[in-house]
């Protein structure tokens, strides 16, 4: 068994993909039947001759290979079509010159060469669509992508480190403040006790005098 690709009316691949035998090469119409959307009618005599179900052409299956190298691949239905008609064409001309030959007993000519279903893949999108998805800027990998994860997680561990470190230093450097703020304190209060001192000084000096 290989894979065969299904495509729509318009020719373009819809990726599904069914099983065909190895030996199986050409193009096949794919029909469905109508879904049946009438209300139910009373029950009447069944006909005598059973009727077939209508069906609707929905696609095509494809038993041909996808070249590689087509961004969206479409079959050209039109010129696969033409090519068919004219090949049997061909082919009805080389019978009859073979039949004809054949009662003259005349030397029998090469068949028409079949057509070459595989010429009739095409590319979907035009050039320009190509050039946008040419130009789009890539996905990047995922060892890259991991590879930056760890990057951004070293760079944050070390900006924890640092706020960390900053922390400790404003620390000690509001104790150094501390300290010299109770350190000013102290000169403050031992030079109001001098001012004391020296006023009841003044005022015993005042009181001699008087």
């Amino acid at each position: 068994m290989k894979e065969a690709v299904i495509i729509d009316l318009e020719g373009n691949d819809t990726f599904k993909r069914t099983l065909v035998a190895d030996h199986v090469t050409g193009v096949f119409p794919i029909q469905e039947p109508v879904p049946d959307t009438d209300e139910l009618e009373p029950m009447e005599e069944a006909p005598e001759v059973p009727t077939e179900p209508e069906t609707v052409h929905v696609g095509y299956t494809v038993a041909v290979p996808v070249p590689p190298g087509l961004f969206k691949p479409r079959y050209d239905l039109k010129a696969w079509q033409a090519a068919m008609e004219q090949y049997e064409r061909d082919l009805n001309a080389w019978k009859q010159e073979q039949q004809q030959r054949d009662e003259e007993e005349a030397e029998p000519l090469p068949p028409p060469e079949p057509v070459d279903l595989a010429q009739f893949w095409v590319e979907g999108l035009t050039p320009e669509e190509i050039d946008e998805i040419r130009n789009r800027p890539q996905e990047p990998s995922i060892p890259e992508r991991v590879e930056k994860v760890e990057n951004d997680t070293a760079q944050t561990m070390l900006g924890l480190v640092e706020v960390y470190e900053a922390n400790e230093a404003t620390d000690e450097e509001n104790k150094q403040s501390m300290l010299a703020m109770v350190e000013l304190y102290g000169i403050i209060e031992a030079q109001a006790e001098a001012i004391e001192v020296l006023r009841a000084e003044m005022a015993a000096l005042k009181g001699g005098e008087g």
